[in-house]
Formats: C-alpha cells, structure tokens, sequence
C-alpha cells in the first residue's frame, strides 16, 4: 500500500438506477484499490431503484454512503447533486458496471498532481467481458457533436499505451478537480443522459484546462449494463437532442454551421436506415430530440453566451491537438468499425453507443 503523504482526498460516486446486478463486483474492486483507506470515500447515490440496490449496498457494503433520491434524476443532475455534496478535493465518477484495476485511481491522481493544467483526465477502458479489446483509449469529437471513441473494438496494444490529451475522459471512470467542475458548471442538467461527458469535457478545454488520457489506469466496462435496453427511442431521443445542443453551445459559429450541414447529411443516412429497418419508433424519437433541441434553443444559446465569453481557445487550436475530428477521419473511422469482426459484444457496442450512430 502506498503511502498517504500528499495524496487528495477523493469522493469516488457510483450512481445507481437499477443496477444491483453488477453492483457487488464494482465495490468489490473498488475496496481493493491501492489507495489509502483514510484518503477516499464511496459515494452511491440512487435514483429511486425499484430493484433493492439500496437495501442490498446498505447491508453488504456498510462503508459506501447511500444518497437516496426521490426520483430518476438521470446521469447528469443526479452525479452533479452528489459531487455538491462529496468532501473530495477531486471526485472520481464511476458507472456501476465498472470494474476497475487496483492502480486504477492513483494512476489518476498521480497524473493531475503532475500537471496543474490538467483538470481532468481518464484511463484506458476495456471491456468487461473481453479484457484484451479497447473500449476506448481516449476520444475525439466530430462536427456532429458526437464523440469517437479512440481504439474502438481493437485488440489492446503498446499503441495505447501513450499518454496524452483527449477531449474528455470517459464518464464510466473518469477523475476531476472537484472546483473546477464546478467551475465550468458540472455535467449540464439539461441532458439527462447520453453526450453529457462530450459537453463537460469540450468546456473544459474552452476554459483553458486540459485533459489527460493515462493509459497505466485501467477500468473494464460491461457497456450499457447501467441501462437496460441496448438501443431504444429513449437512447435516439436524447442522444439526438445532447449532440445539437452541445454543437451550438460549444463551437465557434463557422463551426456551428459546418457541423448543422453535416447534421442534415447524417439524419438522412440515419432515415435511411431505420425505414429500411422498419423502425418507425427510432424515426419518431429523432425527430422528436430535433424539436426538443428546437424547443430549448433560447436556453442553450443563453449556456452559450457563458461559455463563449470563457472561453479561451479556439477551436482552430483544438482542431490542431487532434480533439476535433475533421469529416474525413469521421468518414474513414466509421468504414474501420464497420469492418471490425462482428463478435457479440461489438454488436452491442455499435447499436448502444456507436460513434455516428449508423
């Protein structure tokens, strides 16, 4: 075990909706973590399960405290309602379907201490069922307003094993300086789920601050195990909705309108394939998430006002770092995923949380 000197106190949250089946392994790992027992605290907040994950982690795992909620407040509101309350300089966000390595959180923490720079950062992310295939090795951002997952369905590799910057870390297992989430406003509760890491992660590039990619911290992710449906009209509905919102809120307006022409030819190619597969659900989710966007636009123009007036690079400058992804590499990285061996897991990765969403 390594010693406390000068290590952080960290506020490490689970959120919960629903997931008691996978609960046990991630607080199994999480009680074998080499950090000092006196340096952390596990937080569980819950948006009203209905499975008794409460009563079970309050009986199994008497040393994480449980946040119990009234509602389903969804990703974004219920971690930022729980981070208010962690007493952590730095705050770990983990999904209940991780588990991570022993060095998972002080490869963290030792990567932020290095750079006071870097407000954020996040590891290297395999798949829970298949530990050798990358689930991602950092991101990138398409003018879609979607994130790419770099590394996607590849056999894990000293090619990923660099550190680096990446647009965001992956809110499966992700390490933050708790002032500075607050700072750049937290996860917008305006997306209850899906791009809400996408959206933090770019502010906080606006913002001046970095984020890190640390390969030697690991965490496996069961993928979509925390939401019980892999692709469904809620999924489409918001992750439709988010992606738009984030494009305006974020990028600079020649951005902004590169990104909408885009949009339109991604929407059709979309149209296209669920008339083909009669998913006449997934067409009215869409196009339901284009009007709730519509709907919203006042509000997120007003987010925008604050985060354009903050912001302190441009996004020429992100587009130089490799964080924003010009509509070729999108192109080309789509054509490799579709040419990725078709193994069970994969399938569900690409239905639930599929880059382009094709």
């Amino acid at each position: 075990m390594i010693q406390a000197i000068n290590l952080p106190y960290v506020s490490i949250i689970v959120l919960n909706y629903n997931s008691k089946q996978y609960l046990p392994a991630c607080f199994d790992s999480l009680s074998k973590i080499n950090y000092p027992k006196g340096r952390y605290e596990v937080l569980m907040p819950d948006n009203a399960s209905s499975d008794g994950s409460v009563e079970f982690v309050t009986r199994e795992f008497p040393w994480v405290t449980v946040l119990i909620n009234n509602r389903n407040y969804g990703f974004a509101e219920a971690n930022n309602q729980a981070a208010a309350v962690a007493k952590g300089e730095y705050i770990a966000f983990l999904n209940p379907d991780t588990v991570v390595h022993e060095n998972w959180l002080i490869k963290l923490v030792k990567a932020m201490k290095a750079d006071e720079a870097v407000a954020c950062c996040g590891g290297k992310v395999l798949f829970l069922g298949d530990r050798n295939i990358i689930q991602n090795a950092g991101h990138k951002m398409s003018l879609i307003g979607l994130a790419c997952n770099v590394g996607l369905g590849e056999r894990d590799s000293p090619k990923f094993n660099t550190p680096g910057y990446t647009l965001h870390a992956s809110g499966c297992a992700m390490l933050v300086r708790k002032d500075v989430f607050f700072q750049v406003g937290g996860f917008d509760p305006d997306y209850f789920m899906y791009v809400e890491e996408t959206d933090f992660g770019l502010r906080l590039w606006l913002y001046g601050y970095k984020v890190a990619y640390v390969p030697t911290s690991v965490a496996y992710h069961e993928l979509a195990g925390s939401f019980e449906s892999k692709f469904t009209p809620f999924h489409v509905f918001h992750a439709e909705k988010n992606r738009l919102a984030t494009l305006v809120k974020n990028l600079e307006w020649n951005s902004v309108f590169r990104g909408m022409t885009v949009s339109f030819f991604y929407s059709l190619v979309k149209l296209v394939k669920f008339l083909k597969g009669r998913r006449t659900d997934l067409i009215r989710a869409m196009f339901a998430g284009k009007v709730a966007f519509a709907r919203e636009l006042p509000k997120i123009i007003e987010k925008r006002q604050v985060v354009q007036r903050n912001r302190k690079v441009s996004d020429r400058e992100l587009y130089r770092l490799g964080l924003l992804a010009p509509l070729k590499q999108c192109v080309k990285e789509f054509m490799r995923l579709r040419r990725i061996k078709r193994r069970e897991y994969l399938k569900s990765v690409l239905q639930a949380r599929s880059s382009w969403g094709l």
